[in-house]
């Protein structure tokens, strides 16, 4: 190597002049020494190979990595050399021998990295022969080495694809070289094309059994074990598309793959992936429905005869049950009547649809199962509908009011108008509407004013102390006797009730039906007032009596 950098040194000091030779000797010396690097690398690289073949298996592995080292700094000095050639003068002698000794040492290059990825090939194809005899750690360990050398076979890959494109850009050839990296990245994306197919395909069947399967726990095992090494084919088959892509390769049905597998993406939508997916997608389609067709047609028309029918005996179930529940002598509630008609219909229609799923081939069992798993999470979510909910069912057992009822609820007072299991809604007497949460009912006191048939007045009279307390008790019960609306039995009470400030006070206390209160209660105040004016029977006004104390004191000056 001494030799060769002399000799170059002195072709520059006899071809060049004196100036031009100082400018470019120490690029000629960075060139020299970067094409020296190479000769001993490809020296040390011949017997390395060489010792291979008598080695055993463990001890080739390790001597292989050391060779991978080397050839991988073979590549780096490759590219540190095509990265100084174009700053050779054209004009310089030397400039055509650097280029033929960098194109005579790069064929030198080329031919130990397509070697060593026969060899990798050939490694990972023995290994992967291996992997279906073995099992535990060791099928572990396996699987780790050939990751390993997979690995190390793209980043060959890399380097050659870079350096493919470098000697292009300076205008070397690679008319030997392109076709060779070409052919292993085709073979490499149809390779891993096929794992990432099968190995989909596998995950898909591990998914459909891990539902019915006794030994769950191995097949959630098998089904992670797959999608790892689904994610990791993925992975590579989008890198060798893009080394590919900057080689000028064709990637369209590997960008259809991994659509189809990945999902849409920026990076690989495109015009002719699209194209290709639409036409696979048409043609799959066509011919399921040349195969499938009728058959599905068929069954679908029975599908919708069955939810027809059912929703014709949904309907039908809860006219009956509502006719049954109107007939009906046991008293029972709007709240409850509404329910057994709902779920009487809603049962029915149930059926008919699990009866139309096992028409178009689904497993009732793992749908009920699946809408079981659905109920508790929504459940879960929904606590305060819940509460509602159950309140309603209390309301709805208990029957603490009903439609129509008057009723004083949480601060609420008004007319029941309508009630579900979440809800009840209520007007008041200025017919605002209310829609009160069955929790907030049941977790209060709930007053109903009309569940009983007879309620009592509650009336109090303020007389003055100088009037005639029996000739107002008289007054009182003349006035309540008078009125049709109150009831003889029970009988009405009158008495004197307190000694107030200002006034003797005697209460009035007739009976009633429950829905005349306010009339009578109205009437009875507007015609006790009446006579009391009539009779000189005075309502007083609040008194009170002030006392002054006028005090004299001093003595008087004369």
């Amino acid at each position: 190597m001494f030799l060769t950098r002399l000799l170059l040194s002195v072709l520059v000091l006899v071809v060049t002049p004196s100036g031009f030779a100082q400018k470019d000797e120490a690029l000629h010396d960075k060139l020299a020494g970067y094409v020296d690097h190479i000769g001993i690398e490809l020296k040390a690289l011949n017997r390395l190979e060489a010792e291979l073949g008598d080695l055993p298996d463990m001890q080739a592995d390790v001597l292989n990595y050391r060779i991978d080292s080397r050839v991988f700094r073979l590549l780096r000095h490759a590219e540190e050399i095509v990265s100084l050639l174009p700053r050779l003068d054209e004009d310089d002698p030397l400039t055509e021998e650097f280029r033929q000794k960098v194109i005579a040492d790069f064929g030198r290059v080329d031919e130990h990295v397509f070697k060593r990825l026969g060899q990798l090939d050939t490694k990972i194809g023995g290994d992967l022969e291996q992997l279906a005899s073995t099992s535990g750690t060791e099928r572990v360990v396996m699987s780790a080495r050939i990751d390993t050398l997979d690995v190390l076979r793209e980043r060959y890959l890399e380097a050659m694809v870079r350096q493919v494109n470098i000697r292009k850009g300076l205008g070397l050839s690679v008319a030997t070289l392109l076709p060779q990296v070409e052919r292993q990245l085709l073979l490499r994306a149809e390779s891993l094309t096929g794992s990432l197919m099968m190995t989909s395909a596998l995950l898909r069947d591990f998914q459909s059994r891990r539902i019915s399967d006794a030994n769950r726990a191995e097949m959630t095992t098998l089904l992670s074990y797959s999608m790892d090494r689904r994610d990791q084919y993925l992975a590579r088959l989008q890198n060798i598309t893009t080394m590919m892509q900057d080689l000028g390769l064709d990637t369209t049905d590997y960008k259809s793959v991994l659509v189809a597998e990945e999902g849409l993406s920026y990076q690989l939508f495109s015009k002719d992936v699209f194209g290709q997916l639409f036409e696979e997608w048409r043609d799959a389609f066509r011919l399921f429905v040349a195969n499938r067709g009728p058959d599905i047609l068929l069954k679908m028309f029975v599908v919708v005869v069955i939810l027809v029918l059912f929703r014709f005996l949904s309907k039908l179930a809860r006219r009956g049950g509502k006719a049954g529940l109107a007939h009906s002598k046991a008293n029972i509630s709007t709240l409850l009547k509404d329910t057994v008609t709902s779920l009487t219909g809603g049962l029915v229609m149930l059926f008919g649809i699990l009866i139309a799923l096992s028409q178009l081939g689904l497993s009732v069992g793992p749908l009920l199962a699946g809408l079981g798993i659905a109920g508790f999470i929504i459940g879960f979510a929904l606590q305060d509908t819940l509460a509602n909910f159950a309140s309603g069912a209390m309301i709805l057992i208990y029957r603490p009011f009903d439609v129509d009822d008057f009723v004083e609820v949480t601060g609420a007072t008004g007319v029941v108008k309508k009630m579900n299991l979440v809800s009840t809604t209520i007007a008041t007497f200025d017919n605002q509407i209310l829609v009160v949460p069955n929790s907030k009912i049941w977790g209060d006191v709930i007053k109903n004013v009309t569940q009983q048939d007879l309620r009592r007045v509650d009336l109090e009279f303020g007389i003055g102390y100088q009037d005639d307390i029996p000739k107002a008790e008289r007054i009182l019960a003349d006035v309540a006797r008078e009125h049709e609306l109150v009831l003889d039995t029970p009988e009405t009470n009158i008495r004197v009730h307190s000694l107030g400030d200002s006034s003797v006070n005697l209460i009035l206390r007739p009976w009633v039906k429950t829905v005349d209160y306010w009339h009578v209660y109205w009437d009875l105040t507007r015609e006790v007032k009446l006579r009391f004016d009539k009779e000189g029977i005075t309502i007083p006004y609040p008194q009170r009596d002030v006392h002054i104390i006028n005090e004299h004191s001093g003595n008087e000056k004369g």
